[in-house]
């Protein structure tokens, strides 16, 4: 990738794999109120089969965009071991990240970080944000320009009134694409 410090394009919303989880096993009997369970299963399914069809795109709009699909541990653990495999930080704007409503109140429930709920994502490291995020949203992906990684190591998120740190992901999380040290070679 020719930017050393490119910006973080997400794509589909946070937390989408596991609020499916638990509403398709606990869906009649929780507490959290969802006006039409079923649709709202069908979009989560859509959204997590079109994971195919972001990483195609985000090929498509730039041969440099690289396409890092995640899984286990969200968003966060996403973003933050993908600086830590570049060496750099990362400035992250979560207000700008795609999550649906119910995520967020089955997340207050079951006192989770929204952002760190199981997602079936893709993170894009890419010059060409705009483009990339009008190509996902023509086809029906959520996505959005996050952040960017910048010199340094400090990975934070700065949409809030104080820059607040990301913490470490808990042991045993990985990316699931290691395409760091093809794409490290390039770099130097």
């Amino acid at each position: 990738m020719s930017q050393r410090y490119p910006e973080l394009v997400a794509a589909c919303s946070a937390g989408n794999l596991e609020t499916a989880r638990f509403l398709s096993e606990h869906g009649s009997e929780n507490k959290i109120y969802v006006r039409d369970l079923a649709a709202l299963l069908e979009r989560l399914k859509a959204e997590e089969d079109a994971r195919e069809t972001a990483l195609r795109l985000g090929r498509e709009t730039d041969a440099e965009t690289l396409c890092l699909p995640y899984g286990r541990g969200g968003l966060l653990a996403a973003v933050y071991l993908t600086a830590l495999a570049r060496r750099s930080g990362v400035e992250l704007r979560l207000r700008a990240v795609p999550i649906r409503q119910e995520t967020i109140a089955l997340a207050e429930a079951l006192g989770k970080n929204p952002y760190r709920m199981d997602t079936a994502g893709v993170l894009f490291l890419t010059a060409h944000s705009d483009s990339l995020v009008r190509a996902l949203r023509g086809t029906g992906i959520p996505a959005a320009c996050i952040g960017r990684l910048v010199p340094g190591l400090d990975k934070c998120v700065v949409d809030k009134t104080e820059r607040e740190y990301i913490n470490r992901p808990e042991k045993g999380i990985t990316l699931e694409a290691e395409v760091f040290e093809t794409e490290r070679t390039k770099d130097a």
